[in-house]
């Protein structure tokens, strides 16, 4: 009985199952069947992405009824079309981002009812165009981030979709999700216990000192890990304690080398031949010839210091350097050549690896001579090459030496061509003569070096990106990585430029390469209805907005069968027009003072100010606009009088390339008019309103409000003083009447307002302050100029101008007598030229002394001017003074003068001989035509900018010394024009410090 109760327990159950079912279908029949392939799908925007994404699907049923064509009608419809559209069939098609729901309606055809209505949520995101970490620069520098191991970073990155949507969080815009890596400066990612990279955080722990790149990475999921955009910026971490070792390194040159490398853009303002300190055993102390700066290999941090001494070092002397707050100590060893050291300083075009011995075989234009360099040392090692020797190097060959060929004076050595694979051993021995005269060999070196095959140019780093080409856009491998894929439709002057490097060493760029040299790049772009690219010069013209992928190709022009093959890909978005949009402004206010004089008729003010109102104005992208001119502006107010005013007043761009302000200036002068027309003013100041705008969009309109304060009566009588100066003078291959700086001292009354200009302020002082006040025991002549002689009180303003708490003695002419060969000796004074008029004081930083036509420029620096007030009173007929400071300014000297590259191109000259020229064993400057041809013959000077600039046609000086064949060159002046006429030149010198052979 239980068994049969189940089952017709079971057959009832089922057939209640059955008829309810039976009951929907007079609905929806075979609900069942009615299902779409899925109930929600992501879809993204591109279909052609690195993550193989799609940007459609077909959402069409999984199972169909039979005869269902025939019996049933379907109506397809979507949410919202402005993110997704459908089609007959069921197949969406993604248009934006965002969220939506595709439906079907589906109908018998026989009884025209709706049988069933089906539907499935549909996202679509897209991948991000474009990622920037955002906190990277609150922290950098020029040359990447500097700080200390044991510091944690935390970072924080912004994605952008291809429509410049922007979003910290992953799904709101963009879909993917984000990395962070630390690597190497080739790019490879440092281990854990190098820099610990918390993911979740973006948080960087650097737990060992050296230079890095943070990136971040975006990517769509588990499945597709492709990058899909990228940020990254560099840091330099270095330890804290920095401690120092001298190492010895020539007869006259040492080495520097610190604990942990330093950063660079602090570093390089340290002045070294002041700060470094070297003494030996005896405390004389040895003076710094010259030092330089050791570098890594980007240059973003100092890793020590090479320095030269003028003196050799004494043997067996123990020498302490002091660098900064650290000192250390090394013994100084001098000793005669002992052995000699033989390598190759340069392979081709690349410079050598340490004990490498490889040169490279002579290719049409592809290998560069190979070079070898040889050091003498003395028995403790220290290289005594430059020591003077009286012997002589001779070389002796073995090996191929049919396959090679060797220049013995400039030491560079060919491989030909069917080379590869044979070796050459090099032999140098040094021979001096004893006493009995024979040929003695003291010192002997070798070196075997092996021919290889030239490797191709291969790139080994590639970065690319959109940026503003210059006048002839060239490589620049600083500004690409500044560079944007996010432009406007109406940008100009762009091109996609590319910073590589081959394995040679060579930076390689997409301009200014001709074919015939390293290789080139090509362009192409996959939508030319959207934008344009230059084949061979990477120009990039954008049409409409949208995205665009440019492909970079580089063809090898070292190989056999050069080829263009594809290494990078720049993905471009394309904005709207780009147009100022938005302005903002610095200051809510602005005081001007008018000062209406006692007794004046005329309302006018003798202390002429100016307000001047700053703004910055963007662009609807939020990028900074600057160059716009006046009339892109409108100012209006709604008084009419300070309405006709402000048609004086005009917008203008302050002209800095690294600043986008510009500056609207109202005077004083103008407005007093409109403040007051009788001299009795019922009010103290009057508001004046007025509105900035763009002239093209009333939406950007700022308000300023200028307030001009009117005293009365005004109090005229001078309380202090005040004393402005220019800010910064240059006075390097400038005209002379361009480089003087003007001093104008102000009285100023109780309320510190300007009531009188001092224009004729008396002399500089000639000396000490204190000594000009005392002046002699009988007659206080320089003090006596500032009074009437017969004066018993009174008061008068000096001047003085100091530098480093040094003051300058600068009054009157500067003497100068200009001796053979240039040199120069000053008589009297020393930088500065000064005039004093009734317009006003003027110094002249760059002027032509009587009796020179040499330009004689001030020295350069930070310099302050002082005014004091000199108070004189008499007792018992003896005149007494006080002096007063009452007002101090500061200026700077900067010059821009040229420099002279000076490039050795032979140590020895044969076209002149120093037969019949007189000179001395000691240093002497000389202008000789014949120490000319000497020294020009085994030198090349150019002047820095100036292209045009030829040896033969340069006014140039030596100091120099003869002995015998040999000609010791110290220095090098050449005197170049500043004046059309040639009548003025300015003196420019370097020192070389080399001896050279002349083969008589």
């Amino acid at each position: 009985m239980r068994k049969s109760f189940f089952k017709k327990l079971s057959f009832g159950m089922a057939l209640a199952l059955v008829l309810g079912t039976t009951a929907h279908a007079g609905v929806a029949q075979a609900a069942e069947t009615w299902t779409l392939k899925k109930d929600s799908k992501i879809l993204y925007l591109n279909e052609d992405n690195q993550s193989n994404t799609k940007n459609f699907y077909d959402f069409n049923f999984k199972n169909k009824p039979e005869n269902w064509k025939k019996d049933y009608s379907f109506a397809w419809s979507i949410a919202d079309e402005e993110v997704a559209t459908v089609a007959k069939g069921g197949v969406v098609t993604a248009v934006s981002v965002g969220k939506t729901v595709v439906s079907c309606t589906i109908t018998n055809k026989e009884t025209k009812e709706v049988v069933d209505v089906v539907s499935a949520d549909v996202t679509v995101k897209a991948n991000a165009a474009e990622v920037v970490i955002n906190n990277a620069a609150d922290y950098g520098t020029e040359y990447g981030w500097f700080i200390p191991t044991g510091t944690t970073i935390d970072l924080n990155r912004t994605m952008f979709d291809e429509n410049g949507n922007s979003t910290t969080k992953r799904g709101v815009y963009v879909s993917d999700y984000t990395r962070w890596l630390a690597t190497d400066m080739d790019g490879n990612v440092v281990a854990e216990d190098v820099v610990a990279v918390n993911q979740a955080k973006g948080e960087f722990t650097f737990n060992v000192a050296g230079s890095y790149y943070l990136w971040c990475e975006t990517y769509q999921s588990a499945a597709n890990s492709d990058t899909t955009a990228y940020d990254y910026f560099a840091v330099t971490v270095a330890d804290e304690t920095v401690e120092i070792e001298a190492t010895q390194k020539t007869v006259d040159t040492f080495e520097i080398v610190f604990s942990t490398g330093l950063d660079a853009t602090e570093f390089v303002k340290a002045d070294f031949d002041k700060a470094l300190v070297v003494v030996n055993a005896d405390e004389n102390t040895e003076l710094v010839r010259s030092t330089e700066l050791v570098y890594n290999e980007d240059k973003t941090l100092v890793t020590g210091v090479k320095v030269q001494l003028w003196s050799e070092f004494e043997n067996g002397k123990v020498y302490t350097v002091t660098c900064g707050e650290v000192e250390t100590t090394f013994t100084a060893s001098v000793g005669k050549a002992n052995s000699i050291v033989i390598t190759v300083a340069k392979t081709g075009n690349l410079d050598a690896v340490k004990g490498a011995n490889v040169v490279y075989v002579e290719t049409d234009g592809k290998v560069e001579d190979n070079t070898l360099a040889i050091a003498f040392k003395d028995a403790a090692g220290i290289d005594v090459t430059a020591k003077d020797r009286t012997g002589n190097v001779v070389f002796e060959y073995e090996g191929d030496v049919d396959y090679f060929d060797f220049d013995e004076e400039t030491l560079k050595l060919v491989a030909y061509e069917d080379a590869v694979g044979k070796t050459l051993k090099i032999t140098a021995k040094y021979v001096e003569i004893d006493d009995e005269g024979e040929d003695v060999i003291v010192a002997t070196g070798s070196i075997v070096v092996t021919a290889k095959a030239a490797p191709a140019s291969e790139l080994t780093s590639i970065v690319v990106g959109v940026i503003k080409a210059n006048e002839t856009p060239g490589f620049d491998k600083d500004q690409v990585k500044k560079h944007k894929s996010t432009i406007a439709a109406n940008d100009e002057g762009l091109y996609i430029a590319v910073s590589a490097k081959d394995n040679w060493g060579n930076e390689i760029g997409n301009t200014g390469r001709e074919d015939d040299e390293i290789g080139y790049f090509t362009f192409t772009v996959n939508n030319d209805q959207i934008a344009a690219v230059g084949e061979r010069d990477g120009y990039f013209t954008a049409f409409a907005e949208g995205t665009v992928r440019v492909d970079i190709f580089y063809t090898d022009l070292s190989v056999e069968e050069p080829k263009a093959v594809r290494v990078a890909r720049q993905v471009v978005t394309i904005k709207g027009d780009r147009e100022a949009s938005k302005l903002k402004v610095e200051d809510n206010s602005l005081d001007l003072v008018a000062n209406v004089l006692k007794g004046e008729t005329t309302k006018k003010t003798n202390i002429e100010q100016t307000a001047t109102f700053k703004f910055t104005v963007e662009d609807n992208h939020g990028e900074a606009v600057k160059g716009l001119d006046a009339n892109a502006f409108t100012i209006t107010s709604d008084d009419a009088t300070i309405q006709e005013i402000l048609k004086k007043a005009k917008v203008v761009w302050n002209g800095a390339d690294d600043a986008q302000v510009y500056e609207l200036k109202i005077s004083n002068t103008d407005l007093i008019p409109a403040i007051t027309t009788e001299k009795t003013v019922a009010k103290t100041s009057v508001g004046v309103s007025f509105t900035v705008a763009l002239a093209d969009n009333d939406s950007t309109a700022a308000q300023k409000k200028v307030t001009v304060t009117v005293k009365k009566p005004v109090n005229d009588t001078i309380e202090k003083y005040t004393v402005e100066v220019a800010d910064k003078i240059d006075v390097g291959m400038l005209n002379t009447s361009k480089a003087k700086v003007d001093i104008v001292v102000y009285g100023l009354n109780s309320n510190g307002v300007k009531v009188a200009k001092i224009d004729a302020l008396d002399k500089y002082v000639y000396g000490d302050m204190k000594a000009y006040v005392k002046g002699t025991d009988e007659v206080p002549a320089k003090a006596a100029e500032l009074f009437n002689a017969t004066a018993t009180s009174g008061t008068a303003l000096v001047y003085t101008i100091t530098k480093s708490n040094t003051q300058v003695n600068a009054f009157g002419d500067a003497e100068v007598s200009v001796a053979t060969g240039g040199s120069m000796k000053l008589e009297k004074g020393e930088v500065m030229h000064a005039v004093d008029t009734v317009s006003g004081s003027s110094i002249y930083l760059a002027t032509v002394p009587t009796g020179s036509n040499l330009v004689y420029t001030a020295k350069t620096g930070d310099y302050t001017v002082t005014v004091y007030e000199i108070t004189k009173s008499t007792k018992d007929g003896k005149p007494t003074y006080k002096s007063v400071k009452v007002a101090s300014d500061t200026f700077k000297v900067t010059d821009n003068k040229m420099v002279i590259n000076a490039e050795q191109v032979s140590t020895t000259a044969s076209t002149a001989s120093l037969a019949g020229v007189e000179l001395g064993k000691k240093l002497a400057w000389t202008d000789d035509v014949t120490v000319k041809a000497i020294v020009t013959e085994c030198y090349k000077f150019t002047l820095k900018d100036i292209d045009e600039a030829t040896t033969e046609a340069m006014n140039m000086a030596f100091e120099v010394r003869a002995n015998g064949n040999t000609l010791y060159v110290k220095s090098v002046r050449i005197f170049k024009s500043v004046t059309d006429d040639d009548s003025q030149f300015v003196v420019l010198e370097k020192e070389l410090g080399k001896t050279l052979t002349i083969a008589e």
